[in-house]
């Protein structure tokens, strides 16, 4: 029997070596089946990239989700109004020895205009009804013109005028009042300085140039109304030892 077998074990060794592979080979599909390629790098960044856009999205919900709006929290508003007044202008911020300066500049330029024009009242070239004329071509209204020599010191005649036309032109009228008259003072001083405006960006209704003896005011009607100028100036004693209306 032996003698036998070990004739055909030739014949049964191809046969014993393919039963391993016969029996593996139904093993191998399920367990594709099971797991396709679970562990390839290629199918998990397939996978990760098709779920990326699903994610950003998601992700973005959540971003806007965590945006508060102030709106929804009117008690947790912080109020700063009250670090810098509204009433406040770059002006005030400027430092004292800065205005200091341009006070002390702005008193040498009128000190120039007052002595000028002062010797140009004197000697007739320049005169209160030369101003009434100039600022009547300019269109303003109500122009009336107040000697108040012998009731202040610092002036000696007071031009008022009002317009309805607004701060806007209030201060084109007074740009143009200040350069004719420097333009003609001109020829007597060639350093003299542009006469002072006040008022010119404070939309108050009321400006006003200093030519030293004699200061022009430019009004609004209702403003013009609620200050009084003229009835103020005609009420002061032509006695400074005599006491103001209202303080007797």
């Amino acid at each position: 029997m032996i003698p036998r077998l070990r004739q055909l074990k030739p014949l049964l060794t191809p046969v014993l070596k393919q039963r391993p592979i016969l029996r593996t080979r139904p093993v191998l599909p399920c367990v594709l089946l099971q797991r396709p390629f679970s562990h390839s790098p290629f199918l998990q960044y397939s996978t990760t990239s098709s779920n990326g856009s699903d994610d950003d999205k998601n992700d973005n919900q959540d971003s806007e989700d965590d945006i508060l709006d102030p709106s929804d929290y009117p008690e947790e508003a912080i109020d700063t109004e009250w670090f810098v007044d509204n009433e406040y202008s770059s002006e005030d911020f400027v430092p004292l020895w800065q205005r200091q300066a341009d006070a002390q500049q702005h008193l040498q330029d009128r000190q120039a205009i007052q002595d000028l024009t002062a010797q140009l009242l004197a000697d007739g070239t320049l005169t209160p009804e030369m101003l009434r004329a100039l600022l009547e071509q300019a269109k303003m209204d109500n122009v009336l013109v107040m000697d108040v020599r012998e009731k202040c010191d610092w002036t000696d005649y007071m031009i008022i005028a009002d317009s309805v036309k607004g701060d806007k032109f209030l201060s084109s009228v007074a740009e143009h009042v200040g350069s004719t008259i420097r333009k003609a003072l001109l020829n007597h001083a060639s350093d003299l300085p542009m006469p002072h405006i006040e008022g010119r960006h404070d939309q108050s209704g009321w400006l006003l140039i200093d030519l030293g003896r004699c200061v022009i005011h430019l009004f609004t009607p209702e403003i013009r109304e609620r200050y009084d100028l003229e009835g103020l100036w005609k009420s002061v004693p032509l006695d400074p030892s005599l006491p103001m209306p209202g303080q007797e």
